[in-house]
């Protein structure tokens, strides 16, 4: 399924080939994958133009495109990662039935939008993934990172070996911490069992 070792070129005419395949097997008259992503995290939306209902009326169907081709939209932007620009954090991609023509926007600077926001430490990990030369760095993803490290600067090294930031909370705290959520939720948490001595 990767299109790794591929051009960028090569990927996504693969890519529009698996699309042309799914529209002419699934019914589909048209299909709109859009994607936004830093780091290892991405957000997609997709959707197909399908005939539907009683009247067999065009409908767009939200979440309507096969799983297999929003992971293969996923993949292109490792193969389209540029050296030193790093790879594109937002893409739009539209095929038709009228002509089976690929249309796509790649934007390798716009902020994408991502629930919760983006942060520095996602912009830490893409640059880490997809190398940017300083020139290719956007002004947003910079000033993310320099607050990363600025926050990190001020706290200082967490409890234990600096990798667990939850090491050494007891399940005592942990459940009072929890409480209110679980009250807010209209869940029960309920107290840790005393341990029994021996």
């Amino acid at each position: 399924m990767s299109e790794q070792g591929s051009t960028p070129d090569q990927a996504l005419d693969s890519f529009a080939d698996h699309c042309a395949r799914w529209l002419r097997s699934s019914g589909a008259q048209e299909l709109v994958v859009e994607i936004d992503a830093l780091g290892r995290r991405s957000h997609c939306t997709h959707r197909a133009l399908r005939r539907s209902g009683l009247l067999r009326r065009l409908r767009w169907v939200e979440g309507g495109v096969a799983r297999e081709i929003v992971d293969r939209a996923i993949e292109l932007r490792r193969a389209m990662a540029r050296p030193g620009s790093g790879a594109w954090t937002t893409a739009f991609l539209s095929m038709s039935t009228r002509d089976y023509e690929m249309i796509s926007d790649f934007a390798y600077d716009r902020r994408p939008y991502l629930l919760p926001p983006c942060t520095g430490e996602d912009c830490a990990e893409e640059r880490r993934l997809f190398p940017r030369e300083e020139a290719s760095t956007p002004e947003w993803m910079e000033a993310l990172v320099r607050d990363h490290r600025r926050r990190e600067d001020r706290d200082g090294p967490r409890r234990g070996d600096g990798g667990g930031a939850h090491e050494g909370l007891g399940p005592r705290t942990a459940l009072r911490a929890l409480k209110p959520l679980g009250r807010a939720l209209g869940a029960r948490v309920a107290a840790p069992q005393e341990a029994v001595p021996q």
